[in-house]
């Protein structure tokens, strides 16, 4: 399933109305230029969702069963990482324990003390941004509403935002964050080449150039591999 190209729209289409975050500025080109990916170490997308209006920090969010929540325009945007990366990317946080314990027995302990079987994790010993260590992983279905989201927001404005510009936020402050980690079923590196590919499957060749003229517009490449007419 995919969208029309170049749609430029501030609301997610199928995402679902949070109560509002505030939000600290406008993106510099009216729209993100890429995504922080987060886990949100806590027991719900909703308590999260919570904690971070009242911080004002604006993300999206996912909940474990996949549902998006979108408590701002797309236009607008507020810290998320601790870095420059959030005055340019959008946050997405997806809900999840992050690191746990091993107690034992199949078991492992959320940092709230909470308990969680062996099911929900995934383990990693370290690879490229993951730290090693026991992750209570996202679900199925989390991740696919995750990819089909990150999908949806380069095509709804190709020319500003960038799959390479997608990281984890153990990318951008690998000194003390951890998120998404093993979280994610693939390293960042892994996951940026897997979206690169899913693009071209879903929409078609990478668009470097759009040109209007008429209701219904032609998508024109200045490379000539394709066209794609979509309506606006």
């Amino acid at each position: 399933h995919s969208y029309a190209i170049d749609q430029r729209l501030r609301w997610i289409p199928w995402a679902r109305n949070y109560r509002p975050i505030p939000t600290s500025w406008k993106y510099p080109e009216g729209y993100p230029e890429g995504a922080i990916i987060h886990f949100t170490a806590g027991r719900t997308i909703e308590s999260s969702l919570d904690w971070l209006g009242r911080m004002k920090y604006p993300c999206l969010g996912i909940a474990r069963d996949g549902t998006l929540y979108q408590p701002f325009p797309l236009n607008e945007g507020g810290p998320h990482c601790g870095t420059w990366h959030h005055q340019k990317y959008v946050g997405i946080e997806l809900a999840a324990a992050g690191k746990c314990k091993s107690l034992g027995n199949g078991k492992y302990q959320t940092w709230w003390g909470g308990t969680l079987d062996e099911s929900r994790i995934r383990c990693s010993p370290g690879k490229e941004n993951i730290k090693g260590g026991y992750y209570e992983a996202f679900t199925p279905e989390q991740e696919n509403t995750l990819e089909f989201l990150l999908l949806w927001l380069k095509a709804n404005h190709p020319s500003v935002f960038k799959l390479e510009n997608i990281l984890g936020h153990d990318e951008v402050a690998p000194e003390n964050k951890s998120d998404p980690g093993a979280a994610l079923s693939q390293t960042m590196p892994e996951y940026r080449e897997h979206l690169q590919e899913r693009y071209k499957a879903v929409y078609g060749e990478t668009i470097f150039s759009v040109h209007y003229h008429s209701w219904t517009d032609e998508i024109m490449l200045e490379n000539n591999r394709i066209s794609h007419t979509v309506i606006t």
